[in-house]
């Protein structure tokens, strides 16, 4: 069998067909009969030429058998005929009746949430995460335990400003005049008003010079040696048991230890405690660094403190337990609401004591 080419359809027909079968156009040359397209295929007679070209795009014979036509530029499979999965504008299309596998219609890929993969180093070795080992608790720092001494005072008081003798002026022990905004009732709260003091006038030492430069009345002023006490009408001889010292520390806190027992070590001014803590203290004076090594404290002193007491006129010095010293209960409402007010204690009520 041979191939006729219709020049009117530009299609190829069997021969065997008088017109033909697109166009309906008869035979008009006998064309050349065509054995074979290709040379050893099939046995010498070859395969069938290819389907014809309009634009680059192989057209399809109806019932002619032949490759997978295009339109368009994708493949449309013919019904019945064996082939892939055509695709139609990218996508895969099934024909019914074809197997094939499962088509793909405007489908978006699933996109999974993959954790990221742990950190690895430079050759790929996965590193482990750095455990950091606990912070381990703060060390408390302990330092060497203060040493204690006697500390022995002496303070001069003029009748002038003291018109009471010591039989009546030692009632309630050695007493401010003047306590004032220094009534506290426990040590912490006298330790913070003195560095509120100390604050105010501009640090330790300034506070130091404004307490010497006159006599306070809420302050009782002291000194360590005899000749560096005032001498008044009165002079009375201190004994502290137990006293340590320590240095002023950062923000007017309770510094290091400092023994001062000797007055040739002093070297600043000095916190003076009968106790390791303010807390536990019974006392509370600031040290003056001065030749006369002055100490002034900030509460009343209790009568066992005083040793004895010097009278000016005479030059008589007498023991504490011999100067007969009246009890409350001897004193008048006058002596007690006039005369001594100012040194009269009520307990508890009155300012911090021993």
């Amino acid at each position: 069998m041979g191939w006729i080419h219709c020049s009117k359809c530009n299609r190829y027909y069997p021969d065997s067909s008088a017109a033909c079968p697109t166009c309906g156009s008869p035979q008009r040359v006998p064309p050349p009969r065509i054995t074979s397209l290709h040379s050893g295929a099939y046995g010498g007679k070859g395969p069938p030429p290819p389907p014809p070209t309009q634009h680059g795009v192989p057209i399809m014979s109806k019932g002619q058998p032949s490759g997978l036509p295009a339109q368009r530029g994708a493949p449309i499979m013919s019904k019945g005929l064996p082939s892939g999965l055509p695709i139609q504008q990218g996508v895969p299309i099934k024909s019914k009746g074809q197997p094939s596998g499962l088509p793909v219609q405007q489908r978006v890929p699933i996109q999974w949430k993959v954790p990221p993969p742990p950190p690895t180093g430079q050759q790929g070795v996965l590193v482990k995460p750095k455990v950091w080992p606990p912070v381990p608790p703060p060390v408390k720092v302990i330092t060497a335990p203060s040493q204690n001494f006697d500390l022995t005072l002496y303070r001069g008081e003029f009748a002038s400003r003291w018109p009471y003798p010591p039989q009546k002026r030692l009632i309630w022990g050695m007493n401010l005049k003047n306590s004032g905004r220094w009534r506290c009732k426990t040590m912490e709260e006298l330790f913070a008003t003195l560095q509120n003091e100390i604050k105010d006038h501009g640090g330790v030492s300034a506070y130091g010079q404004f307490l010497r430069a006159e006599g306070r009345a809420f302050a009782l002023a002291t000194a360590r040696t005899d000749d560096g006490a005032y001498e008044g009408d009165y002079k009375y001889t201190l004994l502290i048991t137990g006293v340590r010292t320590f240095y002023w520390g950062p923000n007017l806190s309770k510094g290091k230890p400092a023994l001062f027992k000797e007055l040739g070590n002093i070297d600043d001014d000095y916190i003076v405690l009968n106790a390791e803590e303010i807390h536990d203290s019974t006392i509370l004076a600031f040290g003056h660094k001065t030749g006369t090594a002055e100490v002034t404290f900030f509460h009343d002193l209790p009568l066992k403190c005083v040793v004895s007491c010097k009278f000016q006129r005479g030059n008589k010095v007498i023991p504490i337990g011999q100067l007969g010293i009246m009890t409350p209960d001897k004193l008048t409402m006058e002596e007690r609401g006039r005369e001594l007010r100012e040194l009269v204690r009520f307990g508890k009520e009155g300012p911090l004591r021993i």
